[in-house]
């Protein structure tokens, strides 16, 4: 998704920093204290902030994704050191989140519905990130690429098609980010297993991880086409 000024203004649209400025993204690990520094106490005047949840919903987001009805889709994040990284008031981890009516003057008027987990169809594991294409909502979860799909429109995924997979060595710390899709592929990046909190495990448990890796939307096949990442 593309931000650009508005003519004559030069002051960019507001959904993309108001979702993350407006929701709980933790800035540390567990067992940290947060100070001010960590907080973002001014704007850059060519932005503006508009709260796009009611405030009962802090969802700790990993993605997002507008339909073309102008609805908002979340995915939030799994719970990995306990409860400093929990999902966030009202919002449960490892979720889908549909957000409508945010352009409205009232954010408490925003209706959230929850529409996938880790339960039911879905099955999510550790979602880090979605795209929407035809209706389906194509997400990143662990060791594969997923297609849910909603098949009776009651916005509740009831459909699960596993597109893709790749190499996971079952370490909390190994996530796969994205996707982001172009021309036929999605393009996701995966990080590597820690030693514990902080440094990278010298032996990974499987390898091609901390990758780029590109996905064939037509037949689900995998490239590995740069590499050295971490997280």
């Amino acid at each position: 998704m593309n931000l650009r000024a508005r003519p004559g203004t030069g002051r960019i649209p507001t959904i993309l920093i108001a979702i993350w400025l407006s929701c709980i993204c933790p800035s540390s690990y567990a067992g940290a204290v947060e100070t001010g520094a960590d907080r973002i106490t001014t704007l850059n005047p060519r932005y503006d902030l508009k709260r796009i949840r009611p405030s009962n919903f802090e969802p700790r987001v990993t993605g997002m994704a507008f339909r073309a009805d102008g609805k908002l889709v979340l995915s939030t994040v799994n719970t990995l050191f306990g409860a400093d990284w929990a999902a966030g008031m009202g919002a449960d981890a490892k979720s889908l989140y549909l957000l409508s009516g945010i352009d409205g003057p009232d954010p408490e008027k925003i209706i959230v519905k929850k529409i996938a987990g880790p339960d039911g169809a879905a099955k999510l594991v550790d979602p880090q990130g979605i795209v929407i294409l035809d209706g389906a909502y194509y997400v990143s979860d662990k060791d594969k690429l997923l297609k849910l799909e909603d098949s009776n429109g009651d916005d509740v995924i009831d459909v699960r098609t596993e597109v893709a997979h790749w190499k996971w060595g079952k370490s909390n710390h190994e996530f796969a980010f994205g996707p982001a899709y172009k021309d036929g592929y999605f393009y996701l990046t995966t990080s590597v297993q820690l030693a514990g909190p902080g440094p990278s495990a010298k032996v990974q448990n499987v390898d091609e991880r901390g990758t780029c890796l590109k996905v064939s939307r037509a037949d689900g096949s995998v490239e590995v086409i740069a590499g050295g990442l971490r997280t």
